[in-house]
């Protein structure tokens, strides 16, 4: 019998490798290390699970399209390497990570991310007093492992991220404020299902951290939640509408996230079209060009167009890393470049699938759109915690079915017993 332990470790684990911030997510053996435990730790459930044939039908069909990108684009075997080692390394562990959870898989990844806010919230607080200090700790633990991440400005503690950029500003976890808001969006999302979409301690933890990490992608998630939130409590869309208005003028009269929304498309535009000058200065500074969401949609389908429909790989950089050096920022397009709308499909299918046998249908379609406006914003589709929900649903529904089966017989086998015994 598992220890409850064992199913908390797990996940606290797998979201810190998700967090792509600290020595989890950079060194290879961490990833390594948390497999072999899983496949340790409960071996007869990796062979023999009813969910096995589903990951490898699914990876099989994922080496099918690696494939086929390797026949219609550059015949180069870097790139089918690459997707191979994304199948070894980030598939199976976010398959097995699901499997082993199973019907637990909300209730862990809630509990922990409440920790974590936790925690994150007391090292905010401690950063807003004296960052100075706490970044000279941070800096004297960090020197002990060397394969954290190089950023000088950037300091990781495995539960919480500190940097130069964002010093009024939580980034938890995570690499910066922003991807730490998408992972608490998510969640808060995750225990609004789990608990009918009832507000308790936890919401209001995972909203008071959302709100510390002022991140306009966190923001724009949240609203999409906060709707799907006053729909599931039967508020009528006409009187959403007539609140929406007074939030959007003020929303639109905010500052940092108007000015900022404005100034980013303007930008992007400018830099797309100063795109050859511009990378060939940050190329010869020895760094690349930061393109933001919509200039590195602009970007990637102009560099691909309709090879999109099947993708590039998950080393798709190569094809252009030498003609322009940037920095790409949109998750959404970034899962496209990688593994096509083909990818694309599939991964929301099985998003939809998931949500879909947790919630009604309305609530369903609110979770995916959540999860495409934080990715526009943020790379985090092809991250492991935002992958799981590939197989969540597989792993969650044949649990819950083949338990369910397993009590119907043992139920008929107890009354068959007890009435034989009767008659005898």
């Amino acid at each position: 019998m598992l220890k409850k332990k064992s199913f908390y470790w797990v996940t606290l684990a797998f979201l810190l490798i998700s967090s792509k911030g600290s020595l989890l997510f950079y060194d290879d053996i961490f990833w390594f290390l948390l497999i072999l435990y899983i496949i340790f730790i409960d071996p007869k459930n990796v062979i023999r699970s009813a969910s096995t044939k589903f990951f490898v039908g699914t990876s099989l069909g994922f080496l099918a399209l690696s494939v086929i990108q390797y026949l219609l684009n550059t015949p180069d075997s870097q790139y089918l390497v690459s997707n191979i080692l994304f199948l070894f390394k980030y598939i199976l562990l976010t398959y097995l990570v699901a499997n082993f959870l199973k019907h637990r898989l909300i209730d862990m990844v809630v509990l922990v991310m409440r920790d974590l806010a936790y925690i994150g919230l007391a090292f905010f607080a401690l950063q807003l007093i004296s960052f100075d200090t706490v970044f000279s700790v941070a800096s004297s633990v960090t020197s002990l492992y060397t394969k954290a991440n190089p950023d000088p400005s950037t300091k990781n503690l495995l539960v919480f991220n500190l940097s130069t950029y964002h010093k009024i500003r939580n980034s938890g976890f995570a690499w910066e404020p922003g991807a730490y808001g998408c992972f608490l969006v998510l969640t808060l999302l995750l225990s609004l299902i789990r608990d009918k979409f009832k507000l308790g301690k936890t919401q209001y933890l995972f909203l008071f951290s959302i709100l510390t990490t002022l991140s306009t992608t966190a923001y724009l998630g949240l609203l999409v939640v906060i709707v799907c939130y006053l729909r599931a409590r039967k508020v009528k869309i006409l009187t959403m509408l007539l609140y929406m208005v007074p939030v959007l003028i003020v929303v639109m009269n905010v500052s940092f996230l108007s000015s900022k929304i404005q100034s980013q498309i303007f930008n992007d535009l400018d830099m797309i079209d100063n795109l050859s000058t511009r990378s060939e200065f940050y190329s010869n500074e020895g760094s690349k060009m930061p393109l933001n969401r919509f200039a590195s949609m602009i970007f990637i389908t102009t560099q691909f167009g309709y090879k999109l429909i099947w993708g590039m790989s998950n080393k798709y950089e190569n094809y252009f890393i030498r003609e322009f050096a940037v920095n790409l920022s949109n998750g959404d397009f970034d899962l496209i470049a990688r593994f096509g709308l083909i990818g694309l499909t599939f991964y929301l299918s099985r998003v939809w699938a998931f949500f879909r046998a947790i919630t009604n249908r309305e609530m369903a379609f609110y979770s995916i759109f959540t999860l495409l406006v934080l990715g526009y914003a943020e790379n985090i589709l092809l991250l492991p915690f935002f992958l799981i929900f590939i197989f969540a649903k597989k792993t969650y529904f044949v649990y819950v079915v083949h338990r369910g089966a397993r009590l119907v017989s043992q139920a008929h086998d107890t009354t068959s017993t007890n009435t034989l015994s009767s008659t005898t």
